[in-house]
């Protein structure tokens, strides 16, 4: 069995790429190299966090009706306290060294407009300041490659040069950099992919992550691919009770889950989760990056959990000199040690949530939409994931739980699903082309791509596929760009056993709901149903609805007693139920039956035979101008003498 604690093998991993380097060099010449690379590297994160607390400086608090905010970024920079305040408890990170907590929050809603930090390191300087840093940047990165010319291919050098080239955003020297690099297939590889990652490549930094895992001891492995950080408090306990095989089985269900989309080549959230781990790696040589301390004792531990959880922060606020001298008395009153400057960390409010809920993890063929809240709710600011993310190749927003339906066939099921798609939602005017596409897994290891159709904004999308028989997890997907989100939703299912395994039983499908054709009297068929299909199960009582479904089993030769019911499921308020009472406004008690038989050889259903199994195609329209708003479950029912009743279900809403 693999036991670790949450970011305990990261710091671990952060002190052996230390003590190898230093072990793997001679004692003189090579040694005397890193030495001068090390003390360069401290004067520039030095006069880096200078320039860091003079812009600070000019960071005003939030004020008015922000003022919460400010209150807030008091306790984040505080929740080293022992008694944490409620408000600020469920974002306290922390590891053995409990005074050396991170409280990570959102940046302020009225604070002073920042540059994002995680675009560019220096967009935390002034611009004044940032000529100055730059120069002395450009020495030590001349210093970094004559060390590479005098320890050729050394991990460590190759990373420091990759790291600095990035803080730049010269992709070209990072890549010459890296490509020196040889002396550790596994850092050297991680290197390469963090570059592409940065390039915008997601597919092959996520291929380059994956071969240099594959090359990694088992052990080490184990240990680099824990994905504990970015789950639930409650699915914790038990993934720490996995052995390595487990857990890595149990990852590869995390990821596909978490993917932003599959529609997208390449895995971008477990991308960007290995790019925090090899980004640490880089910041961690020295022990100190200029503001932030990676030894356990100074805090390290909730310094790499931040960072594996939520990235690079939009800002690190600091709260001046007096702040720190504030904490270094605490910290020595209470026998610890002290780490100036102590920072909250602060992230824009635009960051994507797409790891599900600990049940869709457990149980992905039951996951509902629900199990998954990208961005916030209604912009709650109080809203605080177990990890999040920017995504800079779209914004990505949710499609609407929609309409399922399962129709069987002789072989297979044919599964088919319908959404709404809001012109305000997806940002796009009504008319606008879009193209979903409908993707299946029955592994839960990889994503299929099942079909694809042509929607309009304004219109229900509609996707379609054959399935066999079980459970599976789908997915529907519409692609963005910078321009205009990408949306998708996803869930599981229960494929409904095709007829071939359905014997001599009798049985409906589900209730599929439509918009009724001009003429009411016509009885569609499964594909004109379908092209009519609904995109939403929330009606509205003005309307008239279509419902269709199919009969497996029933012949034209039976008498077939058959009702549509529609009962409600809230109760109504209590002026609902008084209004009914005199017949004022719609009937309250939320009841709806047609009830019919069908004799012999008279029956309006379309027939016919798949494989060996009679099936019956009926429609029916309803009228819901006389039922409350309200919930309501719509039940199908068929039934011939001396056999008991077929019956299917839909829950809607009215409104």
């Amino acid at each position: 069995m693999c036991y670790f604690r949450p970011v305990r093998f990261l710091l671990l991993a952060l002190q052996l790429s230390s003590t190898q380097a230093i072990a793997r060099a001679p004692a003189n010449s090579d040694s005397a190299v890193r030495a001068r690379v090390d003390s360069a590297t401290r004067e520039l994160l030095t006069q880096w966090r200078y320039a860091w607390q003079d812009s600070q400086h000019e960071q005003p608090l939030p004020t008015g009706e922000a003022v919460r905010d400010a209150d807030l970024r008091t306790l984040a920079l505080h929740c080293h306290w022992i008694a944490t305040p409620l408000r600020i408890k469920r974002r306290v990170i922390t590891g053995d060294t409990r005074s050396h907590a991170s409280c990570p929050i959102w940046y302020p809603l009225d604070a002073t407009f920042v540059a994002d930090e995680r675009r560019a390191l220096d967009n935390a300087l002034r611009p004044q300041e940032r000529a100055t840093i730059g120069i002395l940047r450009v020495r030590l990165r001349g210093l970094l490659d004559s060390a590479a010319m005098q320890l050729p291919g050394d991990a460590r050098i190759s990373g420091q040069r990759v790291r600095f080239a990035l803080d730049v955003g010269d992709l070209l020297g990072a890549t010459k950099a890296a490509a020196a690099c040889s002396t550790d297939v596994v850092q050297c590889g991680l290197l390469r992919g963090l570059i592409r990652y940065r390039a915008g490549d997601v597919r092959g930094a996520d291929s380059l992550f994956s071969a240099a895992a594959a090359r990694m001891t088992d052990d080490a492995r184990c240990a680099w691919t824990d994905v504990r950080v970015l789950l639930d408090a409650d699915a914790r306990p038990e993934y720490s009770a996995m052995s390595c095989s487990a857990r890595a089985e149990f990852n590869a269900r995390v990821w596909m889950l978490s993917d932003p989309l599959y529609v997208e080549p390449g895995n971008e959230r477990r991308a960007e989760h290995v790019a925090r781990q090899v980004t640490a790696l880089l910041l961690s040589p020295l022990g100190f990056d200029g503001r932030q301390h990676w030894a356990a004792k100074f805090g390290g531990e909730a310094v790499a959990e931040t960072l594996l959880r939520y990235g690079w922060p939009t800002q690190m606020y600091w709260g001046g000199a007096a702040a720190d001298r504030g904490h270094d008395n605490w910290l020595l009153a209470q026998g610890a040690d002290t780490a100036p400057p102590y920072v909250v960390r602060e992230y824009s409010r635009d960051r994507l949530h797409t790891v599900p809920t600990t049940a869709a993890l457990r149980a992905p063929f039951r996951a509902t939409p629900a199990d998954w809240r990208l961005n916030a709710p209604g912009n709650d600011d109080e809203w605080w994931p177990a990890e999040h993310f920017a995504r800079d190749r779209s914004r990505l927003t949710s499609l609407p739980p929609g309409q399922s339906v399962m129709l069987r066939r002789a072989t297979v099921t044919r599964f088919a699903w319908a959404g709404d798609l809001d012109a305000t939602e997806l940002a796009r005017p009504a008319g606008t082309p879009v193209s979903p596409s409908l993707f299946v897994s029955r592994s839960l290891v990889d994503m299929t791509r099942a079909s694809g159709a042509q929607g309009v904004i304004g219109q229900p999308a509609r996707v379609e596929t054959m399935l066999p028989g079980g459970d599976a997890f789908v997915g529907i997907e519409i692609p963005g760009d910078a321009s205009f989100p990408a949306a998708r939703t996803r869930f599981g299912i229960a494929v409904a056993a095709p007829l071939n395994a359905l014997g001599s039983e009798r049985a409906l499908s589900d209730p599929l709901l439509f918009a009724p054709p001009a003429d009411d009297l016509v009885t569609l068929d499964a594909d004109l149903a379908v092209r009519r299909m609904l995109g939403s199960t929330t009606l509205s009582t003005s309307r008239k609805v279509g419902v269709y479904w199919e009969g497996y089993g029933f012949t034209a030769t039976d008498v077939v007693e058959l009702e549509v019911r529609m009962d409600r499921e809230d109760r109504p308020g209590v002026w609902s139920r008084v209004g009914g009472i005199f017949g004022l406004g719609r009937d309250a008690s939320g009841s709806l039956a047609i009830r019919w038989r069908e004799e012999r050889g008279s029956s309006r259903a379309l027939q016919r035979v798949e494989g060996t199994v009679p099936l019956q195609m009926r429609s029916i329209i309803l009228d819901l101008s006389r039922l409350a708003s309200g919930t309501y479950r719509l039940q199908l029912s068929s039934t011939i003498a001396g056999a008991p009743p077929a019956t299917s279900t839909r829950a809607l809403v009215l409104r």
